[in-house]
């Protein structure tokens, strides 16, 4: 048939057949109709299909008239033709919605474009500009928009970050800034500061005190202190130390009454030198002197007299100290036999006394003759004609210093009792 189109075995009007519109198979959508071979709205009386939706020509501002034709955006479509809208105080004219509120967040003041709401708002309009309003537990930040309370870097309604303290992280309650210290480390004074420090020890802000004579200390718990040298822990701080102990010990080596010792003197000097030489060369720190009078010098006057006990290079003590010593009446805790290197006393020779150590001392360190020329001469002569005193170096009594008294004794040989001044 003229106009037909043969569609799968049936003829069909592709101009206004909306199963077949314009091609075989093209189905308009329902309520549609096909109209010189294209789909289009069936609209109704007094309505007009423009793009797909009916419209009313006569008052549509984006269709004023004719399809296509628009109204500018402040007038409005009457009649088909596009003209001046005069809306009421407080709105203005937003093309198909007509005069809308000036206050509306959807077209604040003059403008028909809703008002943008940054993240964490809810926008505004007070009639001329649009603004927003953060939403609780938030605070406006300028060109950043809505900042949460507990940012650190907008910490409480501060738009600028909590400052890091040195040795720990910074920190927001969402009120205020505060911070977290690294391990090792506890708040003080607005910083982090270390546990160890005296001036903050362990959790505390408060120095720890220093005693007397000695140094505050922290160990990263609790305050503490050390002692100055001279000084010990004691009750309320650092209390002077005790004397340390002195020895005494029994010279290695064997002498004659003539006490010379080469380049450092005679006598008595001699006898001192010998007993610093002895005791440098065992590795004994300290000064000695030996337990030696002479007619003029008393033992007891030339020594040192320590408040210390005295103690054999072992440490086995002798005497508590310089009184116990010498009380004539107070026996010694352990008789004088260690030589400095720790060893027995040596075997003496000395005429009519035997195996004994040179003292010419009392035991109370008075010399035991007064004569000039008396005690080895002061002990420098090995003559025969001068008495001296010796003591035993086993004895616990008055023998460890007046065992024996006797005349022609000088040429003999006898150690010496050595005692740390």
């Amino acid at each position: 048939m003229t106009g037909q189109t043969n569609c799968g075995g049936a003829c069909a009007d592709l101009q206004d057949d909306p199963d077949d519109c314009g091609a075989c198979g093209v189905i308009c959508p329902r309520g549609n109709l096909c109209s010189g071979g294209v789909c289009t709205v069936s609209c109704g009386a007094g309505t007009t299909s423009c793009a797909g939706r009916c419209v009313d020509t006569g008052n549509d501002p984006a269709n004023c008239g004719a399809c296509g034709a628009a109204c500018p955006s402040n007038q409005l479509c009457k009649g088909g033709a596009c003209k001046a809208d005069v809306c009421a105080a407080g709105s203005h004219t937003c093309g198909i919605a007509g005069c809308v509120s000036n206050n509306s967040t959807n077209s604040c003041g003059t403008s028909c474009t809703p008002c943008p709401s940054p993240a964490n708002s809810s926008s505004s309009c007070d009639g001329v500009q649009c603004g927003y309003t953060c939403l609780a537990g938030y605070h406006s930040c300028g060109a950043s928009g809505c900042a949460a309370d507990n940012s650190i870097n907008s910490c409480g309604a501060s738009c600028t970050p909590c400052p890091p303290p040195a040795n720990g992280t910074a920190t927001c309650d969402g009120t205020q800034c505060g911070a977290v210290c690294n391990a090792g480390f506890h708040a003080c004074g607005g910083g982090c500061v270390d546990n160890t420090r005296v001036a903050s020890c362990g959790s505390s802000c408060t120095p720890c005190p220093t005693p007397a004579n000695g140094t505050a200390t922290c160990d990263g718990t609790a305050c503490g202190f050390t002692c100055n040298a001279g000084y010990i822990p004691g009750t309320g701080g650092c209390v002077p130390a005790p004397p340390a102990n002195k020895i005494i010990f029994v010279s290695s080596e064997l002498f004659t009454g003539d006490m010379r010792e080469a380049g450092l003197g005679d006598g008595l000097t001699g006898a001192d030198a010998k007993c610093q030489r002895l005791a440098t060369a065992a590795g004994l720190p300290g000064t000695f002197k030996a337990w030696l009078s002479s007619a003029a010098v008393a033992a007891k006057d030339r020594l040192s007299h320590s408040t210390a006990p005295y103690v054999l290079v072992d440490g086995t003590r002798v005497a508590d100290n310089w009184s116990t010593l010498t009380n004539c009446s107070v026996w010694l805790l352990h008789a004088i036999t260690m030589t400095e290197k720790g060893g027995a006393p040596p075997i003496a020779s000395v005429p009519q006394c035997g195996d004994d150590v040179w003292t010419g001392t009392d035991c109370a360190g008075n010399p035991a003759y007064t004569r000039p020329t008396d005690l080895c001469a002061g002990w420098t002569s090995t003559g025969f004609d001068s008495p001296t005193l010796v003591g035993l170096t086993g004895s616990v009594g008055q023998g460890w210093t007046q065992w024996c008294a006797s005349l022609g004794m000088g040429g003999g040989n006898a150690p010496v009792y050595c005692l740390e001044q």
